[in-house]
């Protein structure tokens, strides 16, 4: 993947506009966005300041590859979805008792409303 896909990437996973940056970076967007599709050189300087606005260290920028994020394959063995898969019956039963516990809160509190309800108003 070449670096202004890169930094394209990185910018759309921040949630950051084309405008936004170019304002940032005191410039058009127009010429932003030829950063982006390297139609212009990107000296060291640009990517450092690209690199500061992103959050993100100017090498991690240059070794940024979006498949090993958007396919999770991660240092630790592992991702979101496949703890989650690996551990669904636990999280099933932990949300199971989440859930009766709110349905035994509900009633409670239905039978509070109630005994209020028909309890006699101050004064009467």
């Amino acid at each position: 993947m070449k670096l202004g896909s890169k930094i394209r990437k990185l910018r759309e996973l921040k949630g950051y506009s084309q405008e936004y940056m170019a304002s940032s970076l005191d410039m058009s967007q127009n010429n932003y966005s030829k950063i982006e599709l390297e139609r212009n050189h990107l000296t060291l300087e640009r990517l450092q300041q690209i690199a500061r606005l992103l959050d993100i260290d100017p090498v991690k920028i240059i070794e940024f590859d979006d498949d090993t994020i958007f396919n999770n394959h991660n240092q630790q063995g592992g991702n979101a979805a496949n703890y989650i898969f690996q551990h669904s019956e636990k999280m099933q039963a932990m949300l199971e008792n989440v859930i009766r516990h709110l349905k035994e809160e509900n009633a409670f509190l239905r039978s509070e409303v109630e005994f209020l309800r028909g309890a006699p108003k101050a004064g009467a």
